[in-house]
């Protein structure tokens, strides 16, 4: 049974095969179909393009706020050593001038 059905289907297909041949408006149909296939895929390739070129813009434009930060980071930290350094120096003159004062008084 399914041989006959599969042999009937492969007689239709073949019929319809020929009768597409013969007849120029489904060739030209069939042309068409091809080129909006290609057409379609070419678009697709430009569109994948253009989300791409996006999508690097993005990061672009993400990368330099990210570098500002680590700059504004890296100046802050510079700061809190500068900072430090000088409390330090100031922390050690004060002792230096306090050992003065008392040494003076005896």
């Amino acid at each position: 049974m399914e041989e006959l059905k599969k042999d009937d289907l492969l007689s239709e297909i073949k019929q319809l095969q020929e009768r597409i041949d013969g007849d120029p408006t489904a060739q030209k149909i069939l042309s068409l179909l091809e080129t909006s296939k290609v057409g379609a895929e070419v678009l697709s390739f430009s569109a994948l393009d253009s989300q791409e070129s996006e999508l690097q813009s993005r990061c672009i434009l993400e990368d330099a706020k990210l570098q500002t930060k680590v700059d504004e980071f890296e100046e802050l930290l510079q700061r809190g050593k500068e900072m430090t350094f000088s409390e330090n120096l100031d922390h050690t003159f004060r002792d230096s001038t306090e050992k003065l004062d008392f040494t003076k008084r005896l």
